[in-house]
């Protein structure tokens, strides 16, 4: 999944030996990627897989932006509280009146928010798809 800092001043580099690529201890960095998803789907659900230490409490969302205005609305979000430093899974349900894929409308992607010492290893979402198409 390829994930652009979501400000100018994110300081970060890639390193897949260590996992320890962002800049700036107890300093939260913000990470976006687009998802495509097929039009009319129902997002269902979203897993993470992370892990974290006492530095900061990393945070995942689910978004869609409505392309007329720019509104950004939260499909799914996790916040986790897990110092343990262990990966773990980190499941959100999807919010019922934003879960209807609609691509003539809304982009959609995903967001990870994390710390230095944090790690993100992969993401799920879970739709519902009946028709054939798109």
């Amino acid at each position: 999944m390829a994930m652009t800092p979501s400000s100018g001043t994110a300081s970060f580099s890639i390193d897949t030996s260590s996992g320890e690529g962002l800049d700036g201890t107890n300093v939260t960095h913000c990470f976006n990627g687009a998802v495509n998803l097929p039009e009319g789907a129902t997002i269902v659900r979203m897993h993470v897989w992370f892990s974290s230490v006492a530095e900061s409490d990393p945070e995942f969302s689910v978004l869609r932006q409505r392309l007329g205005d720019g509104q950004t609305d939260v499909v799914a979000n996790a916040q986790t509280s897990d110092d343990s430093g262990d990966r773990k899974v980190a499941s959100a349900n999807a919010n019922a009146g934003f879960a209807a894929v609609n691509n003539a409308q809304y982009s959609y992607g995903f967001a990870a928010c994390i710390g230095q010492l944090d790690a993100f290893y992969a993401a799920r979402i879970t739709y519902r798809y009946t028709s054939a198409g798109d």
